[in-house]
C-alpha cells in the first residue's frame, strides 16, 4: 500500500475519524467528520481551529513531530480537550488525527494510532522493499547495457578491421591488374562500395546503441544552424549528385543560435539529407530550409518521394522501422535523430509535401542571448 493510498483509506474510507492533512500550516485535505465537526476548510489556517492558548502549543508540537499533545479544540462551536496526534508526512506536511479526551475517546485513539502505526510500518517495509528491487533491477539493467555496448562494439572493430582488408585488397588487385578489363573493374568498385556500406550501417548500429543506453554526452554551446546545415550539405552534395538529385538551401534563419552539440546537429542534418536521397527520385530537389521565429529555429529537409502514410508517422522514429520503398538501410538514422533532438529539448515531425513527397521537421529552442 503506498502513502497516498493509506491517506486514502483514512480520510475516506474510515467513517467518523477526525483526520487532516495539513501542509506549511494549512488544511489540505480532510476527513468528512473533520469537515463537519472541526467546519475546517480547505486552504484554512490550521491553527484557527484550536483555542488561541493552544497555538503555541500546537508550532511545537508541529515541530517536533512525530509526537501527540493535549490542546483546545473547537467541535460544534465549543471549546473540547482533543488529544492531537502529528504524523510526518513530507516536508513541511502533517497527518493530524484528533479524538476528544475520555475513556471512550482514548480507546478509540489508541486503536487510530496504533492502526495507522501498523500502516506506516507496512508502509515502510514496501517502500524498502521495492527500492531494493529497483536498485536491483538497475544495476542488472546497466551490466546488461555494458555487456551489450561491449559486444557491440567488438563487432564493429572486428568487422570495420575485415572490411578494411577487403578495400585493400580490391585496391592492390586493380593496381597489379594495371588495364583491367571493365568487368574486373566494375567488380572492384561494387566491391568497394560494398564495403563502404557495410561500414556505415555497423557505425549506425554502434551509434543507436550508445543512444539507446543513455550514454550519449552532449558537448553544448553556442551553434549557428546555418554552419551545420552548410557542413551537411557539403558532404551529401557529391551523394545526391550522383543519384540524379540537388540539394537547394533556402536559409531564412541567418546567424541564429541554438544551445547544442554542433556534431550531433550535424548528425542529425546528415541523416535527413540522406534519408531523403533514399528516398527522391532521379532528377528532382531536395529542399533544405532554415528558418526561425523568437522561441525555435526549424530545420525541414523535403523530399519529392512517396511520402510517409499516416499509420508510419509517429512510427517512423523507432528503431528498424523504414518507410515506403526503403533500400540499403536498417532504419537507424531517423531514430537516433529523433534522440538527439529530443536530448537538445526539440521536437522532429513528419509534414506532407504539396502534390507529394515528405518533409521531415525539426525544430530546436533558440539559444539564450
Amino acid at each position: 500500500m503506498t502513502d497516498r493510498a493509506l491517506l486514502d483509506l483514512l480520510l475516506d474510507d474510515t467513517p467518523g475519524i477526525l483526520a487532516l492533512v495539513v501542509r506549511d500550516g494549512r488544511v489540505t485535505r480532510r476527513s468528512e467528520a473533520a469537515g463537519e465537526l472541526l467546519r475546517a476548510e480547505h486552504e484554512q489556517p490550521v491553527d484557527r481551529l484550536f483555542d488561541p492558548a493552544s497555538r503555541r502549543k500546537l508550532a511545537a508540537a508541529v515541530t517536533a513531530s512525530p509526537t501527540s499533545c493535549e490542546l483546545q479544540a473547537r467541535i460544534a462551536d465549543e471549546l473540547v480537550a482533543v488529544r492531537v496526534a502529528l504524523i510526518p508526512l513530507a516536508p513541511g506536511e502533517h497527518l493530524m488525527l484528533l479524538a476528544q479526551i475520555g475513556a471512550d475517546y482514548a480507546e478509540a485513539m489508541t486503536r487510530q494510532l496504533l492502526a495507522a502505526n501498523d500502516h506506516l510500518a507496512n508502509l515502510t517495509r514496501d517502500l524498502a522493499r521495492q527500492s531494493a528491487e529497483l536498485d536491483a533491477a538497475r544495476r542488472r539493467f546497466e551490466s546488461l547495457a555494458d555487456m551489450r555496448e561491449h559486444f557491440i562494439s567488438m563487432l564493429a572493430h572486428d568487422v570495420r578491421g575485415a572490411l578494411q582488408s577487403v578495400l585493400l585488397g580490391s585496391e592492390a588487385i586493380e593496381r597489379a591488374q594495371g588495364d583491367a578489363p571493365e568487368p574486373v573493374r566494375r567488380s572492384l568498385e561494387r566491391i568497394r562500395r560494398s564495403a563502404m556500406r557495410v561500414t556505415e550501417l555497423v557505425d549506425k548500429v554502434l551509434e543507436a546503441a550508445r543512444t539507446e543506453s543513455g550514454r550519449m554526452v552532449l558537448d553544448a554551446r553556442p551553434v549557428a544552424m546555418r554552419d551545420v546545415v552548410n557542413d551537411a550539405l557539403e558532404l551529401y552534395g557529391p551523394i545526391a549528385e550522383h543519384a540524379g538529385l540537388s540539394l537547394e538551401l533556402i536559409d531564412t534563419a541567418q546567424a541564429d543560435l541554438v544551445s547544442g552539440d554542433r556534431v550531433r546537429l550535424g548528425q542529425v542534418s546528415g541523416n535527413l539529407i540522406e534519408n531523403a536521397i533514399r528516398h527522391s527520385p532521379r532528377n528532382s530537389t531536395i529542399t533544405v530550409e532554415l528558418t526561425s521565429d523568437a522561441r525555435v529555429i526549424r530545420l525541414a529537409v523535403r523530399d519529392r518521394g512517396p511520402g510517409i502514410p499516416p499509420g508510419l508517422r509517429e512510427r517512423i522514429f523507432e528503431r528498424f522501422v523504414q518507410g515506403p520503398a526503403s533500400s540499403g538501410s536498417l532504419g537507424l538514422g531517423l531514430y537516433v535523430a529523433h534522440q538527439v533532438v529530443e536530448l537538445h529539448h526539440g521536437r522532429i515531425f513528419v509534414e506532407d509535401v504539396v502534390p507529394h513527397g515528405a518533409a521531415l521537421v525539426v525544430e530546436l529552442p533558440r539559444a539564450a542571448k
